[in-house]
């Protein structure tokens, strides 16, 4: 059975770059995509995902916090992994408010994101963060 992906970006050109990561995995089936976090939310609970993966610098609905977003998601058994071309603590912080089990670089996906929806998907926690230094 394969792994089912949301990947979540509020750019075409990323969600294209990641769907056609995830077109190369036999053992990943994308379901669906979502360009903002209020979409994220819709599919996530009518899609039932195993693995998110979502951009931590999507516009925010009016008065909704990424603490919200993580607090909706937490009724969710969907395992998250956050995305971002920040390698900060502020990105950090984001992802841990979301509840990731994973923060990656966008510059090192073709890399690291498939071997992590993998291990999100086995419920083994990972981090994967970027190796420049800031």
């Amino acid at each position: 059975m394969p792994i089912r992906v949301i990947i979540a970006d509020d750019f075409d050109a990323v969600r294209r770059t990641l769907r056609n990561l995830l077109k190369s995995a036999d053992d990943i089936e994308l379901i669906g995509e979502a360009a903002d976090y209020a979409e994220t939310l819709r599919l996530v609970s009518q899609l039932d995902p195993d693995v998110l993966v979502m951009d931590l610098h999507m516009p925010v609905p009016n008065r909704m916090t990424t603490t919200d977003i993580g607090r909706a998601m937490a009724s969710s058994p969907c395992r998250i992994i956050a995305i971002s071309v920040w390698v900060d603590e502020l990105a950090q912080e984001i992802a841990q408010a979301l509840g990731a089990v994973a923060r990656l670089d966008k510059s090192e996906m073709p890399r690291t994101l498939l071997p992590a929806i993998r291990t999100a998907a086995a419920s083994r926690t990972t981090v994967h963060q970027s190796r420049r230094s800031e």
